[in-house]
């Protein structure tokens, strides 16, 4: 009998003396006078032999070793979407699939092209894509031949690391790289721009446990890190490198899942989707303080010094958005707007303010749960990268 009949016919086997045992019971007649125990018993006993049988030979018979892992058994993971700068096309990263993709009308798929294992971090210049991923140590560099995007260059680590997130310099030659794994910061310094990433330089700054996102405007570089509940800013006037010396840190009393910056004046504002900042309250036996929250923070130069002004924090659980993954900023010195959506719940919000950033507009669009990447288009709305569907919407 094949493998999976043998499984059938004893766990039919079970249910069915099962539903003796409850048929008996039930009824009115007192359980022992009706009940045959010994062959019931025995009955129950074969089934459950053969069930036990069937597990042990499917266990000997798989190799656990090749199996994969949810990564790749889960399906393609869309997780990052961009716009080309200059060009009509998207990009996005497959994580499951270790892919970048180039899309066209539509959403079309019209290129696919292998990158470092799991990719989630993503760099875009007129000139090319930087990509990484947590699966390695390995940049990705891919450069546009016409309409045409080829790769165009590797480099690794020395060690062991899991490159979360990129973002490469204004002078094209240097990339920013938050290593998770050894919660670090990398500055990397290349020959000639990024065309083959020849390393010229290297400059590792510690940060706090986990970094994930890094964002970099015209003075300012920010690196959020998840499990260390903190965000680290540097001020990079010109073409200068980080220094902790000219650096501050924004902790938080819970995680911060996503960031966007932007910069006006001299000021960095940052757009931060975090849990709520307080300690966990257990003291009524359940969860308490973790609502999901965003936060608006302003950070300028101060005496020598960065001073950080927090502008607003609203909280998102309130308004339908639960693990906001994917915040989007759009701010030039007057007014902002936030866009934002819950990885946990089925709501887009579009958060509006004036100059002063008071009690905002809200404006709320349903959408499936589980994106976790964002991107507004003036002209097209909002695009989503969803792995959780496994598909752009």
């Amino acid at each position: 009998m094949a493998r999976s009949a043998r499984f059938r016919h004893a766990a039919a086997g079970v249910a069915a003396a099962l539903v003796l045992l409850v048929a008996v019971h039930a009824g009115s007649e007192p359980l022992g006078n009706r009940l045959p125990w010994a062959k019931l018993a025995d009955a129950i006993q074969q089934e459950l032999d053969a069930l036990r049988l069937f597990e042990a030979d499917r266990r000997a018979s798989t190799d656990f070793a090749t199996l994969p892992d949810s990564e790749r058994a889960f399906g393609t993971n869309p997780s990052r979407i961009a716009a080309v700068p200059g060009k009509p096309f998207l990009v996005g990263l497959l994580r499951g699939d270790d892919a970048l993709v180039v899309l066209g009308d539509g959403l079309k798929e019209l290129q696919r092209l292998p990158t470092p294992p799991l990719p989630t971090g993503l760099s875009l210049t007129e000139d090319g894509i930087l990509v990484s991923g947590v699966g390695s140590g390995r940049l990705a560099w891919f450069a546009w031949d016409g309409d045409e995007l080829k790769p165009a260059g590797t480099w690794r680590t020395a060690q062991p690391a899991a490159i979360r997130d990129v973002a490469v310099d204004h002078g094209g030659s240097r990339v920013f790289a938050a290593d998770e794994l050894g919660a670090r910061l990398l500055v990397l310094d290349f020959h000639a721009g990024l065309e083959g990433l020849e390393l010229a330089d290297l400059q590792e700054i510690p940060l706090p446990p986990g970094p994930a996102s890094v964002r970099r405007t015209p003075n300012y570089l920010a690196v959020s890190s998840l499990t260390g509940h903190t965000v680290t800013v540097f001020h990079l006037p010109g073409e200068s490198r980080p220094d902790t010396a000219r650096s501050l840190q924004l902790r938080y009393d819970g995680p911060i899942w996503s960031m966007d910056a932007a910069e006006a004046g001299g000021v960095l504002r940052l757009a931060l989707g975090g849990a709520e900042d307080h300690p966990l309250d257990r003291t009524n036996g359940f969860f308490g303080n973790i609502d999901s929250y965003l936060y608006v923070v302003d950070v300028a130069p101060a005496d020598r010094r960065l001073r950080a002004r927090e502008q607003t924090r609203e909280n998102l659980s309130a308004l339908g958005v639960v693990t906001p993954k994917t915040v989007v900023l759009n701010w030039s010195g007057h007014g902002a707007t936030v866009h934002t959506a819950g990885y946990g719940s089925e709501t887009m919000l579009r958060l509006s303010w004036g100059d002063t950033l008071n009690a905002p507009a809200v404006d709320a669009t349903p959408v499936p749960p589980g994106s976790t990447d964002l991107l507004y288009l003036p002209r097209q709305g909002v695009l989503l990268a969803n792995p959780l569907l496994d598909a752009w919407i």
